[in-house]
């Protein structure tokens, strides 16, 4: 996505290595998965950084059934009633803390 924009991407091998380079102003910014970064800063908080912008490309995600398939309708439900319940929005609290959503 960088490099189709004509940006300088110079890769790292984790987030760590990432904001290391950030911190010793090697790069300008970490561009990563927006839930690994707001996972890094829960467990970092007194590193100085922030989160800042957009997603660049969002992801979806599914569960592939058959077609057809007799669950679909209870998985359906089942989410539903997890994210009526906030249980979504608990799982993003105890895994990102503040730095999630």
């Amino acid at each position: 996505w960088l490099r189709r924009r004509g940006i300088d991407v110079v890769e790292q091998p984790d987030v760590d290595a990432a904001v290391v380079a950030l911190l010793a102003r090697r790069v300008d910014a970490v561009v990563h998965d927006t839930p690994a970064l707001a996972w890094w800063r829960g467990h970092h908080p007194s590193v100085p950084v922030l989160t800042v912008g957009r997603t660049f490309d969002y992801k979806d995600y599914a569960i592939a059934l058959a077609r057809e398939s007799q669950l679909r309708l209870r998985i359906n439900v089942a989410l539903f009633s997890l994210q009526e319940a906030g249980f979504f929005d608990e799982l993003d609290h105890r895994w990102f803390g503040s730095a999630g959503r």
